[in-house]
């Protein structure tokens, strides 16, 4: 029996998702795994409480380009924790609802934008072109069944 060492201690978090660095992608798969609630520095004005927050750690395949697209070879694949109010909501309920239907696994093709609201302007999803959807779900399906296949091929140890 080995002793891990004292580095191994702690770790690293995902780095928190910035929306404004990826405003002009042009398909972005969002793959939820996690989340959980945390509560904020910032009180709602309204309960004069701490608001509560929610965490969603996600990986995010990215394409920049149309090369990228045509080619099926996503610009970056990058875990994040995702905590943007309207894009952490969407992505916890996306999550959920797939948890209830049996899928332990749910992506979501979209790009953001940036839209005007009461307080701040927030960042939500919108779909991206049709031609730049097929090409990025085609991308998925294809990386799917890959991955569906290597599991096939893989010995099993029951």
């Amino acid at each position: 029996m080995a002793l891990a060492s004292k580095s191994a201690v702690g770790g690293d978090l995902p780095p928190f998702f910035k929306p404004e660095n990826y405003a002009g992608d042009l398909a972005i798969i969002f793959e939820p795994k996690t989340w959980r609630e945390g509560k904020s520095k910032f009180k709602d004005p309204k309960t004069d409480q701490p608001r509560v927050t929610q965490n969603v750690n996600t990986q995010v395949t990215v394409f920049r380009n149309q090369a990228a697209l045509d080619d099926g070879k996503p610009s970056s694949v990058d875990t994040f924790t995702i905590n943007a109010t309207c894009l952490a909501r969407d992505l916890v309920k996306l999550l959920d609802e797939a948890k209830q239907s049996g899928d332990p696994a749910p992506a979501l093709i979209a790009v953001l934008k940036k839209v005007p609201t009461q307080g701040n302007d927030t960042w939500v999803f919108r779909l991206p072109a049709d031609e730049h959807y097929e090409a990025a779900a085609a991308y998925y399906e294809k990386r799917e069944a890959d991955i569906a296949a290597a599991m096939d091929d893989a010995p099993s140890f029951d």
